[in-house]
């Protein structure tokens, strides 16, 4: 059995302070028996940031951290627009399941 927990989020530097309280509530929070691991969309993360992510989790055995590249201009080349309560990084999350 695997006792690995995954988890899908996504974040760029808008988000980073809560993308951050997410990650830290959930692994202070989860069973310690159980590995986590935080796929992170990044969906406009600088390197420097992604960096001090990895730097702060690494201290915990029990978490991973991977980040996945979102090409965004895929939706703002074909279309997509922004609107009121959402963005280009809402159609980004669309993909999760690729």
């Amino acid at each position: 059995m695997n006792d690995q927990i995954q988890i899908l989020v996504g974040s760029d530097e808008n988000c980073l302070v809560g993308l951050v309280a997410t990650l830290t509530s959930v692994a202070v929070a989860c069973d310690k028996t159980r590995q986590l691991k935080f796929n992170i969309m990044n969906l406009g993360l600088l390197e420097e940031t992604k960096g001090k992510i990895g730097s702060f989790f690494q201290r915990n055995s029990q978490v991973e951290i991977n980040f996945i590249n979102c090409d965004i201009s895929i939706f703002e080349n074909n279309g997509a627009r922004s609107f009121e309560g959402a963005n280009f990084a809402t159609y980004a999350r669309l993909q999760a399941a690729d």
